[in-house]
């Protein structure tokens, strides 16, 4: 999303979080200092988003943040932008909040394969006969039974290509 469409964004999700508060009464009557207190707490929360920011992203943040302003405002007036931006960056995932995996870790194929075929998914031939067939029944993965579908379907895929 590019600059401008951004700040538009964020300007409409800060109007909408601001409207169920009222004005301050510094800012009553004077719709150009509204304004600019809206545009520049809108260019102070739009460089908390990444460049790459997207209109889900920043709508779920903007609702994720409401959602802690209003836990903890304690006024009926407009809470401060330095509050606002504190909820939006709270409210937005960092790398610890996101699923790890060890650095070591790699997909077990085997495990993988038994599941499919237990689910009567596709597999490769190469796991119905042969090396890794065999490994699968013998590592207790898969029965012979939960092959013979897949056997008895080549079976017959072999005959009629013939």
């Amino acid at each position: 999303m590019n600059y401008e469409p951004r700040l538009r964004l964020i300007k409409k999700e800060l109007k909408n979080l601001l409207s169920s508060y009222a004005i301050p009464i510094q800012f009553r009557n004077l719709e150009e200092t509204q304004a600019k207190e809206i545009e520049l707490t809108a260019s102070a929360i739009n460089k908390l988003f990444p460049n790459d920011s997207n209109q889900q992203m920043i709508e779920g943040a903007f609702s994720r943040a409401e959602l802690k302003i209003k836990s903890t405002h304690m006024s009926r007036t407009w809470p401060k932008a330095s509050h606002i931006c504190a909820a939006i960056r709270q409210s937005m995932a960092s790398e610890d909040d996101l699923p790890s995996v060890a650095p070591g870790w790699k997909p077990d194929t085997k495990k993988i394969h038994a599941a499919r075929i237990k689910n009567g998914e596709n597999v490769s031939e190469f796991y119905v006969h042969g090396k890794m067939a065999e490994e699968l029944l013998r590592e207790g993965l898969v029965t012979e039974s939960d092959l013979q579908s897949y056997r008895d379907y080549l079976a017959v895929e072999k005959i009629d290509n013939k």
